[in-house]
């Protein structure tokens, strides 16, 4: 077993034992044992309704994550002389990710949800082909490499007007906000596969000194809406539990900057820059289990794509000098699954 996946249980276990000592010490028995019991916090119907004007919840979570990126550009600027020449594909990128969230509403009807997450990459696979005919025929190059031990970044923030239904336990809220992505991707270890002709490597392992990056920005506004139930609570046996449903469109500006590090004809640390417009799709689901007064048991899964339009490639020469080329596209997909702690008053 991989130590992340080690670490991933481990780390389940904890928010398990977290969570039974929360309970208890929300107990009444607990509570008993002091000079004077206080009331249960919000024993009434607020506890398991959107009733109240203000509320506040935290998350912190964390899980695993796997993504994919490509792109690919063309022979010249109208993409033709073959309409792909180079083409970069990471899959299967596995990472570890921690997330911090923060959900709030004010006024009973003003929302608004911020989230900040970190993925550290664990292991990936990237393929670099280049071609001499249209339609990725005529393939003369090839390498696999590795893609660890980099990470990934994304931040969120948005607001809105809550509509507040079926006596206070449904929300829907109408969003408009801004979202920043990153990726940072590297290249190492690799092996030349297929080797047609100069300048390919020889087939077999590349040099030790392989160690080239890439990295992948996506930023611009999207709007959405977030979707919130809130189940019944009926009785002292049964579990409160919370569900939820989030639905993102996004607009991007995209921006990428590669460095070749073994590519003597191009300049370092900036071998090339991409630029393009695209937009993505994110859907999430949650699902929030009630612990204690205070406290959630949250799981959460999220799915998202993205792509762009053609955009440009300039390539920056050692020589000083520039070439551009047609980007074709960009094309990236992400999903997660989470586990960890709702903290909520």
């Amino acid at each position: 077993m991989r130590e992340w996946v080690k670490h991933f249980v481990v780390l389940l276990i904890g928010l398990a034992l977290l969570g039974r000592g929360a309970a208890i010490a929300d107990s009444p028995e607990l509570a008993s044992n002091t000079k004077a019991t206080p009331p249960a916090a919000d024993s009434g119907s607020k506890k398991f309704t959107f009733s109240k004007d203000r509320e506040f919840e935290f998350y912190l979570t964390t899980g695993l994550r796997k993504d994919s990126l490509d792109w690919s550009i063309a022979g010249t600027s109208t993409g033709t002389d073959p309409d792909v020449l180079s083409e970069l594909d990471w899959s299967d990128v596995d990472s570890f990710q921690v997330t911090l969230a923060n959900r709030s509403r004010f006024f009973r009807h003003i929302y608004c949800r911020t989230a900040f997450s970190y993925s550290g990459i664990q292991d990936g696979t990237v393929r670099d082909s280049d071609y001499d005919g249209d339609n990725q025929t005529m393939e003369w190059s090839r390498s696999i490499s590795e893609s660890k031990g980099d990470e990934m970044w994304d931040f969120s923030t948005a607001g809105g007007y809550a509509f507040i239904l079926l006596n206070d336990r449904l929300l829907v809220a109408p969003l408009m906000g801004i979202s920043y992505h990153k990726q940072n991707m590297r290249i190492t270890n690799g092996t030349q596969v297929i080797s047609e002709r100069s300048p390919a490597p020889a087939i077999g392992s590349l040099s030790s000194q392989l160690n080239s990056t890439y990295f992948a920005r996506w930023v611009g506004p999207w709007v959405g809406v977030d979707l919130r139930y809130l189940t019944e609570k009926r009785g002292p046996e049964y579990l409160t539990m919370a569900f939820g449903l989030s639905v993102e469109l996004h607009y991007a500006d995209y921006y990428g900057e590669g460095n070749w590090n073994l590519r003597s004809d191009l300049g370092h640390p900036k071998s090339f820059k991409h630029d393009a417009d695209g937009y993505g799709i994110c859907i999430s689901g949650e699902w929030l289990i009630t612990l204690a007064a205070h406290w959630d048991l949250a799981f959460n899964a999220t799915y998202q794509h993205w792509t762009t339009g053609s955009g440009t490639d300039r390539k920056f020469l050692a020589s000083g000098g520039s070439s551009v080329t047609r980007l074709n596209e960009v094309n990236w997909t992400s999903s997660s699954f989470m586990v960890g702690a709702n903290y909520h008053f």
